[in-house]
């Protein structure tokens, strides 16, 4: 396992059991399956003497479930390569396929109590010959997550998802900035999407990141999408784009897709939605970094306040100040050019009243 320090680099943490289990590793994905708002992981393994690992993440440490705890998902035999994982029945709780060499996928229904039950009756788990990759994606839009898998001539296919169980659903699409504009990428790979609904009685928080890969040489559509079961709205939802910025949407309306551009304050399409004003000062990690020789400087104010922001070099001399003036409560972007600076560290400091933060950034020329 590795951290990344924010400094370009990366650096190898020994976190049993991730890092100490015997493995025939495939694929890893980072999934929050127990709804409980951190990330566990799942492996699947090429053995089948190894089954498949998944770890619960309690508050920072990882647990390595078992069969008691969370049923067949990691103790079913097979040459497993993909896992994929999304909500394929819109219940609210996330659902895993994993592909089999030579064999069907197995499909495990995820049971919202923190195990799975594998059934075979679906068409992907009666689909004979092996698969290899496996993605999801709603290609015909009608809010359930359709499957292509790879494998031979025979046994590769488009499955439909044509359940029609009266769960809600909700898709978006994030788009970035892009680096002309220092926002960012206009993929929006990195984006982190949190989303809170009463289902069955119960709040509960989802979480999704939109991702480049995450199965068997294949990769989801980069499209968000979540289920949620009975609820008749969502009470929050929260977008934090990979340069920090941070936008909060309420009472927004499900079984409908949006598009959530950066920086615009919109998810467009929600009528009923509306912006909450930032609930904290916070000050975020310049985007891009490391950079060359522009940057973008996020902050944001949860009162209005007299704000001083200044960048320094390694041994504390001011290089410049960005912001000195009063500024109402809201979000800001400040763009630092560094063209006739030296490669290297360099600080950016925010103070506004008794709030005060320092982050580091690097120049590379």
């Amino acid at each position: 396992m590795l951290k990344e320090t924010g400094t370009a680099t990366l650096v190898r943490l020994d976190l049993p059991p991730l890092s100490t289990d015997f493995v025939d590793g495939q694929v890893w994905n980072v999934i929050d399956y127990d709804n409980d708002g951190d990330l566990d992981a799942f492996l699947t393994n090429y053995a089948n003497s190894v089954f498949n690992n998944l770890y619960r993440n309690n508050n920072g440490t990882y647990e390595r479930m078992t069969e008691a705890q969370v049923g067949p998902i990691v103790s079913d035999f097979g040459l497993f390569l993909a896992n994929l994982w999304g909500d394929f029945n819109n219940d609210g709780n996330i659902d895993c396929i994993v592909t089999r060499q030579g064999a069907p996928a197995f499909y495990y229904n995820n049971n919202g109590d923190g195990t799975f039950t594998r059934l075979d009756t679906t068409a992907v788990s009666q689909n004979a010959g092996g698969n290899f990759g496996a993605t999801a994606g709603d290609y015909d839009n009608n809010g359930t997550l359709d499957l292509y898998m790879t494998g031979s001539t025979d046994s590769k296919g488009l499955f439909r998802n044509d359940l029609n169980n009266g769960n809600k659903w909700v898709k978006i699409k994030c788009t970035g900035g892009g680096p002309m504009t220092g926002l960012s990428n206009k993929s929006a790979i990195g984006t982190k999407v949190k989303a809170k609904a009463t289902i069955n009685g119960v709040s509960v928080w989802q979480y999704r990141d939109v991702l480049a890969q995450n199965s068997f040489n294949s990769m989801n559509m980069l499209n968000v999408h979540f289920g949620f079961g009975n609820a008749s709205v969502i009470d929050s939802l929260i977008i934090i784009w990979p340069r920090g910025l941070r936008e909060v949407f309420t009472n927004v309306a499900l079984n409908n897709s949006y598009n959530a551009t950066e920086g615009q304050g919109i998810v467009s399409g929600i009528s009923n939605g509306s912006i909450l004003s930032p609930d904290d000062f916070r000050l975020f990690q310049n985007y891009p970094n490391p950079f060359n020789p522009v940057t973008v400087i996020s902050y944001e104010l949860a009162l209005g306040s007299f704000i001083n922001l200044k960048v320094f070099d390694l041994i504390g001399k001011e290089i410049a100040t960005l912001v000195n003036q009063k500024q109402p409560a809201g979000n800001y972007n400040v763009t630092f050019d560094g063209g006739g600076l030296s490669s290297g560290v360099y600080f950016y400091k925010l103070s506004a009243g008794d709030f005060s933060e320092t982050k580091k950034m690097s120049l590379l020329k």
